[in-house]
Parts: C-alpha cells; structure tokens; sequence
C-alpha cells in the first residue's frame, strides 16, 4: 500500500470566506508566473474541496514568486490547524 500524498480537512465547516478569496486570487495570478504551475493550481483548487497535498509548499517554493509563496504558506498554516483526517469528509 502507498503511502497517501495528502490528507483531508472539512473546508465547508472551518474555512473561511477570505481564505476562499486570497487563494482563490492565488490561482489566478499563477497564470502570470513563469514555469511550471500545473501541478500547483492542481494542489491549491484540491484545497476547495479539503485535500492538503504534503508536496505544495515545498513545490510552490520552487517556482512561485517570494510574495506568493508567503502568502499560500499562511493559508497552508491557517489549514493546518483545522482539524485533519486521513478520510475524506467534504461534500463535493
């Protein structure tokens, strides 16, 4: 068995709606940077519907701008301390 790349968080019960905004202006932006992003947008839309990828800081380090990278490095920390479970709860 795999070891999981991600673990889940109720994102309709503790995420707020400027949270939902700031990463959501995050994404956009990322069209503007140069290098690979695809996987990024992917892990950050997945933080919509509650999956915490362990890989998107360490890959945001990497290509993000460093104003950018702050920034989705407080959301992951505000994510962080909301209650984490190994199974998927969020209704999609």
């Amino acid at each position: 068995m795999s070891k999981p790349n991600h673990s889940y968080f109720n994102r309709h019960e503790h995420m707020g709606v400027d949270t939902l905004r700031g990463i959501n202006k995050l994404i956009v932006r990322l069209y503007e940077v140069d290098g690979e992003t695809g996987n990024i947008m992917n892990m950050m839309f997945g933080l919509f519907d509650g999956f915490l990828y362990f890989s998107l800081l360490t890959e945001a380090k990497e290509v993000l701008p460093n104003d950018m990278y702050t920034e989705l490095e407080g959301y992951v920390s505000e994510i962080k301390n909301y209650p984490i479970t190994q199974t998927d709860t969020t209704q999609h």
